[in-house]
């Protein structure tokens, strides 16, 4: 025994409690294959180099590629009551391994009685729990599904997010008859 630690092979186990280490195992052997597994990769120019993933000639949110799916969920309810809660009206899950683009938004009333901007009626689109910037407080109506309108930013998806679209009528709208309430989003997916 040396005054500095117990030797045990090639190792020495110090005396100290503190600076105490447990006798090599099996596991250790494992962690050891894997440590130098991982040396050569990174040594060999990285996981860039062994996957290095998909490329696209332009930006995937610019123009779709050739691997991208489009999506345009469009739904309607009918006129919900003056209750001022919001209701929704469609929703949607990114698929996982996909990012997507939102580049345009259909939000409409058919009915009557409605003025744009009056407060009556609210549109708000959601990404899981947070409202899009800009798109959170629509009091107007924006496109229609004969001529959709494309918004100037588009709405980046990532994958597994839960996209929702909701309206609100304000407790104070009495002038509103009948009608149905029509959302839509479109756009496409792309691989990751």
């Amino acid at each position: 025994m040396s005054a500095s630690g117990i030797p045990l092979g090639r190792f020495v186990f110090p005396l100290d409690l503190n600076n105490r280490a447990y006798v090599p195992n099996l596991f250790n052997g494992c962690l050891q294959r894997e440590t130098n597994m991982w040396e050569r990769v990174q040594n060999g120019g990285g996981l860039k180099l062994l996957c290095p993933g998909t490329k696209y000639q332009t930006p995937p949110w610019v123009r779709m590629p050739p691997q991208g799916r489009r999506f345009s969920p469009i739904s309607s309810i009918s006129l919900p009551t003056n209750d001022g809660n919001d209701h929704l009206v469609t929703s949607f899950l990114v698929p996982l391994g996909y990012d997507g683009v939102i580049v345009t938004v259909v939000a409409n009333y058919s009915g009557q009685g409605f003025v744009e901007g009056s407060g009556d009626l609210t549109w708000r689109l959601q990404l899981n729990e947070r409202y899009v910037k800009d798109y959170g407080n629509l009091q107007t109506s924006v496109g229609s599904l004969t001529i959709p309108t494309n918004i100037q930013n588009s709405i980046f998806l990532l994958s597994g997010q839960l996209v929702q679209f909701f309206v609100n009528r304000s407790v104070g709208s009495v002038s509103l008859v009948g009608g149905r309430i029509v959302c839509g989003l479109l756009g496409w997916y792309w691989p990751r």
